[in-house]
């Protein structure tokens, strides 16, 4: 996955999806956000065990793909960004997030994992 997202247009969105996101929790997947990289822009998916928010953000996508990434985590490393952001994720589920003359990586859970949690959220059987 590797993206490009404007950090006005991702900060809004990202501030109210992580807001779904657990911060003290029994399952540390309830705090992760998850990110996918489609064609037609970002999407962006946290939720506990209430309920979860989805919401899609503008950006140039070089490469599809997605990452589960630590959602309070993530939304302060973004809140002191300057402006274009640029997010890519390698085979091993680490994030190297870039801004400027700043590089951070982040290590994150495949997208999978996610998957997973959104079934057993919603009753599904899961098979382990």
């Amino acid at each position: 996955m590797h993206l490009v997202i404007d950090r006005a247009n991702l900060l809004g969105e990202l501030r109210l999806v992580a807001s779904a996101a657990e911060t003290r929790t029994a399952l540390p997947r309830l705090g992760h956000l998850r990110l996918d990289a489609r064609a037609d822009g970002v999407q962006l998916t946290a939720q506990n065990m209430e309920y979860g928010l989805t919401s899609a953000v503008e950006g140039y996508v070089q490469e599809p793909g997605g990452i589960c990434l630590p959602a309070k985590s993530f939304l302060q490393l973004v809140a002191t960004l300057d402006g274009a952001i640029t997010v890519r994720a390698d085979r091993n589920h680490w994030a190297t997030i870039t801004a400027g003359r700043s590089r951070s990586r982040m290590p994150g859970e495949a997208i999978d994992y996610a998957r997973q949690w959104q079934l057993e959220a919603a009753g599904a059987a899961v098979k382990k």
